[in-house]
């Protein structure tokens, strides 16, 4: 049975969609030039960053040290600072009255724009920074690894956690949907509607009783 969206669900998604291209478009429109001359800055910027400056060494709540920022995350980070230290990112918000929780949304959006309108060998250098980075992470934290690895649980009956499970079990699932009957095309096998009618006949009483009801 297939579950129909809610209409007005949908249609409540799509106007949020209408509504956030329209805002930064206006956004865009008014504050284009300011919004440019802070790219320039950041873009500047990465051009002389320290990848010490981008290292946090403060472990969070888990007691882990965060990872390092990847190329994107040092954009919108750096987009983010100066917009604020310009009070930009006040008076985009009062200007079009933005709510609070929709604030760094927005702020996002126009970000990300930038970002994807960005030429190659600019993003290059926010890549390349990105891996110094890590490699200054490395420097500091000689344990660091890049990859979370899973808690180990403390559940006896829980199996031990195999990371080649999800191939192993697509490869059983894929095995598995093909009935064992049915091999090769030149081998005179039994039907298969006919192996389970045969089947039902052993769990169905009287078997007489299924054929009617298929009828």
């Amino acid at each position: 049975m297939s579950i129909l969206p809610d209409v007005n669900m949908v249609l409540q998604n799509f106007d949020l969609q209408i509504e956030e291209v329209s805002i930064v478009d206006m956004v865009f429109q008014k504050f284009g030039l300011q919004i440019e001359e802070v790219k320039n800055f950041v873009l500047e910027q990465c051009r002389s960053a320290k990848p010490s400056d981008y290292v946090e060494l403060k472990k969070n709540r888990y007691g882990r040290v965060p990872r390092p920022l990847n190329s994107w995350m040092i954009f919108k980070t750096d987009f983010h600072k100066k917009l604020t230290k310009e009070g930009l990112y006040k008076k985009i918000c009062n200007t079009f009255n933005i709510p609070g929780k929709e604030r760094l949304h927005i702020v996002v959006a126009l970000v990300k724009r930038y970002w994807d309108g960005m030429d190659k060998d600019d993003k290059d250098l926010f890549k390349k920074l990105a891996n110094k980075v890590e490699e200054e992470m490395k420097k500091r934290v000689p344990d660091y690894k890049g990859k979370r690895t899973r808690k180990i649980s403390k559940n006896p009956f829980r199996p031990p956690y195999d990371p080649d499970y999800r191939e192993k079990r697509k490869k059983e699932t894929s095995d598995s949907s093909r009935p064992p009957y049915m091999l090769r095309s030149d081998k005179k096998e039994p039907h298969p509607k006919k192996m389970q009618d045969e089947n039902l006949y052993l769990l169905c009483e009287p078997y007489s009783s299924y054929l009617e009801l298929e009828l």
